[in-house]
């Protein structure tokens, strides 16, 4: 089973963390949807695991914030396969932004990533600048 989609369900962070602890057993996996769920803290460590092995991960709607933070390691990793990072409305902080900065910096696999309705304010512009340039500088003139 490629894609897994639990969008708009009731699931909270037990429930999150335990699906995507049983979802990293499935080797066949590309894309997973936890949109509109209540995933927060606990979520981000178990969902951290499946991050460099998808393609797309959609935690639209979320109360992940800044905990986000733990997807900055698989981000890193060399075999990344994530290329759609959906997080729009998941209560991003500033330590989420700069650890997803940081993550990206070297990262060539992520092409599209979804970053609306965190209020992104004139503190957080510079972080998100400083992302885009990163990436600019890694992809050149290949895309």
């Amino acid at each position: 089973m490629p894609e897994v989609v639990f969008s708009s369900n009731q699931i909270d962070d037990t429930g999150g963390a335990a699906c995507a602890s049983a979802l990293h057993a499935n080797t066949n996996l590309t894309a997973v949807d936890f949109s509109t769920n209540d995933l927060r803290s606990s979520s981000c460590a178990s969902l951290a695991v499946l991050v460099s092995r998808l393609e797309r991960l959609d935690v639209r709607n979320t109360c992940l914030g800044d905990h986000v933070a733990a997807f900055q390691k698989p981000l890193l990793d060399p075999v990344c396969r994530l290329a759609t990072l959906q997080m729009e409305n998941a209560q991003l902080g500033l330590k989420g932004l700069e650890a997803l900065m940081s993550g990206m910096a070297c990262n060539t696999s992520v092409e599209s990533l979804f970053i609306g309705e965190n209020g992104i304010d004139a503190r957080r512009v510079p972080i998100v600048a400083g992302l885009i340039i990163a990436h600019m500088s890694i992809y050149g003139n290949n895309h």
